[in-house]
């Protein structure tokens, strides 16, 4: 008969396994992991920023094209944009909404999301605060 002596699990062997379960969490963490809605959320105001400058942009162009003032776009109307300036509307990926605009957009007016707000409303607030 062989005697084997039983002395239970080692400090390494338990060092060992809870590397494996820590690189394991750590895989599925960007999917599945605590911060990973966070990141997902920022990700999509991003995108949300990220379509107004779109957006901006085209009405900017479309009123530049438009000598006459009469047909200047002053509020976002995305079906005058169609085609020749975007290829689809464009939505919030965050609510699959559209966008709304605030002001005349020939002078001072501005593009937004009713649920992230706009892009410059964001650097007020940072500016304000660090002062």
């Amino acid at each position: 008969m062989l005697n084997h002596n039983k002395k239970g699990i080692t400090i390494l062997e338990i060092f060992i396994i809870i590397t494996i379960i820590v690189i394991l969490i750590k895989m599925a963490e960007p999917q599945h992991g605590w911060n990973g809605g966070i990141r997902a959320r920022n990700h999509r105001e991003k995108d949300c920023f990220y379509n107004i400058r779109i957006l901006t942009g085209a009405v900017e162009s479309y009123n530049i094209e438009s000598k006459n003032e009469e047909k200047m776009m002053k509020t976002i109307n995305q079906d005058l944009l169609l085609g020749k300036y975007i290829k689809d509307k464009i939505i919030c990926p965050e609510t699959s909404k559209s966008y709304l605009s605030e002001g005349d957009l020939t002078v001072n007016g501005y593009i937004y999301c009713d649920y992230h707000g706009e892009p410059t409303q964001k650097l007020r607030k940072s500016k304000r605060f660090s002062n």
